[in-house]
């Protein structure tokens, strides 16, 4: 949003009087990054089915305009680390591409069935963005816990 200001300047000295406009225009600053409301987040998730929300995340811009609007993404994740994985104890991020995070809303849907997933930890890093022309971000880890208990195991046992 752009605004335009005038400022009228008299002057009077003895009996003449001298007039000039002065104009402004106000541009709105980036001067805010994003951030998360809730940082270091953690979600548990049992039997969940793909396409699934498991969780939101929000982050607040206060400055004004698109400036202030904020768009979400998932930064985590390589195939390296996925190989680490499997001969180690680490927690994962987005390797094995079974998370999808809704750019505008924040919704964290799974894409596989729970129970297909390699690992039972997972640590999301994830962006927020605004629009501004030279944007600025934040990130913040999203920890995600799957527990399999009794009811899930019934409940995979109705879908074989």
């Amino acid at each position: 949003m752009h605004r335009n200001f005038s400022l009228v300047i008299s002057a009077k000295v003895g009996g003449n009087e001298a007039l000039d406009v002065v104009r402004f225009h106000w541009r709105p600053s980036n001067n805010h990054a994003p951030q998360f409301l809730e940082p270091d987040q953690a979600i548990e998730i049992g039997y969940v089915r793909a396409g699934d929300t498991i969780g939101h995340i929000e982050a607040y811009d206060p400055d004004e305009g698109e400036f202030g609007r904020v768009s979400y993404k998932i930064i985590s994740g390589r195939f390296s680390s996925l190989l680490q994985h499997l001969f180690s104890n680490q927690t994962l991020g987005n390797e094995q591409d079974a998370f999808v995070l809704d750019s505008t809303t924040g919704e964290i849907r799974l894409k596989k069935r729970s129970d297909e997933l390699l690992a039972s930890d997972f640590k999301l890093t994830v962006r927020a963005i605004d629009n501004a022309t030279t944007p600025r971000s934040t990130t913040n880890v999203i920890r995600i816990r799957r527990i399999v208990n009794r009811e899930d195991k019934e409940a995979l046992a109705t879908l074989e």
